[in-house]
């Protein structure tokens, strides 16, 4: 039987096989749903089995279906993906939208920010500071590094 994640921020996640859908191969697919803060999300997790033999109760395939442990384990698999990247965005940012964590899931991240960026992301964070912890001569030399990186 599946562990399925209940945590205080309340995401929950779910396997089901979708009835009212069938592939090519006469199957019908493995979605994982994702419930957080009331928004719900159903991604494909790319597996199928015939649905007589979805255990709904135990959100596994029955043993009958010849290929079932190798879905049961990559199911599984899933699951630890999907609570590690959701541990990971609850850690490292405040707010996250579910959007957001089902392209952690699937692997798609952000493009790395350059340093051309992060300097100019920082420019008026740096100019504020003039005066009270940073010399004017200071700021000067910070913009000049932006030119710089600029050119």
């Amino acid at each position: 039987m599946l562990n399925l994640q209940k945590s205080t921020l309340e995401i929950y996640f779910n396997f089901f096989c979708r009835t009212t859908r069938k592939l090519e191969n006469k199957e019908n697919p493995i979605v994982l749903r994702i419930v957080y803060r009331g928004q719900r999300k159903d991604v494909f997790t790319g597996l199928s089995c015939p649905s007589k033999y979805w255990l709904k109760g135990e959100r596994m395939v029955s043993h009958k279906h010849i290929p079932a442990p190798e879905i049961n384990r990559q199911i599984q698999s899933i699951l630890m993906n999907a609570n590690q990247a959701f541990q990971n965005i609850k850690y490292t940012r405040d707010e996250f939208t579910i959007d957001e964590l089902v392209d952690l899931i699937k692997g798609k991240t952000p493009p790395p920010q350059t340093i051309l960026e992060y300097f100019s992301l920082k420019e008026a964070d740096i100019q504020k500071r003039v005066g009270s912890d940073l010399a004017k001569p200071t700021f000067y030399k910070y913009k000049r590094t932006i030119r710089y990186l600029n050119e």
